[in-house]
């Protein structure tokens, strides 16, 4: 008996794998809309700080296609979002809430090529322009960044898409502050994209500094964004 139902659930689940394909609704350009809740996590040697916070992403958008050789794009700039959260502690009379550590980025833009395309899986190798906004151990500065990035689909059901997309980022140029010299940023997005357009996704964002002057320890951000949004379609 447990060998049959055995069977069956693999027939099951064989029949989904051939029979689901990936559809282009999963593709048409799309405004999304996000509800996110933020914790940044500034560490060195003197310090260790936490912030927690509520924001509305309000700028990203993604034009792309599911057919090989097509391309992907998507502009984020998360900075908007926090204003929100920003506007809120200013409101309240609260000046101090950047002093504990802060990065987002001013904006994300990231090209990509379709170079696997099937019935299940999209790969889409491509390349980021990234500029990052930070506040730590009393310094303000922005880094572009430019690096490699690699976005994944895979196709779960008929109706229900998983994305991750990954990449590192080299720093190209630096306003003021002494850190980042010797910088590195990772970053990574997972995603569960329904068809018709809702998605709940989790994006982390590593940052690490290593001064050229010694006396400055080394020191990281990492910013955690779990979101809940919708998809429209442009």
């Amino acid at each position: 008996m447990v060998k049959n139902i055995s069977c069956a659930i693999m027939l099951l689940f064989f029949f989904n794998l051939v029979n689901a394909q990936i559809d282009d609704d999963f593709y048409q350009s799309r405004y999304n809309v996000s509800l996110v809740y933020s914790k940044i996590k500034a560490d060195n040697i003197s310090q260790s700080s936490k912030v927690h916070f509520i924001s509305v992403n309000l700028f990203d958008f993604t034009l792309g296609g599911s057919e090989k050789f097509k391309s992907y794009f998507n502009g984020n700039m998360r900075v908007i979002g926090d204003i929100w959260w920003m506007l809120a502690k200013e409101i309240g009379g609260t000046t101090d809430y950047l002093n504990g550590g802060y990065t987002s980025s001013v904006f994300e833009l990231k090209w990509g090529l379709n170079i696997v395309s099937n019935d299940k899986i999209l790969i889409t190798p491509g390349l980021a322009s990234d500029g990052y906004w930070y506040v730590f151990n009393g310094q303000r500065a922005f880094t572009w960044c430019l690096g490699p990035l690699l976005k994944v689909d895979y196709l779960l059901t008929d109706n229900l898409l998983i994305r991750n997309l990954s990449g590192f980022d080299f720093p190209f140029a630096r306003t003021n502050g002494s850190l980042g010299d010797k910088s590195s940023y990772l970053y990574n997005r997972t995603e569960l994209i329904t068809k018709v357009g809702f998605f709940v996704g989790f994006d982390y964002m590593h940052m690490k500094f290593i001064a050229e002057n010694e006396a400055i320890p080394e020191s990281k951000l990492n910013r955690f964004d779990f979101k809940l949004g919708y998809m429209i379609r442009m």
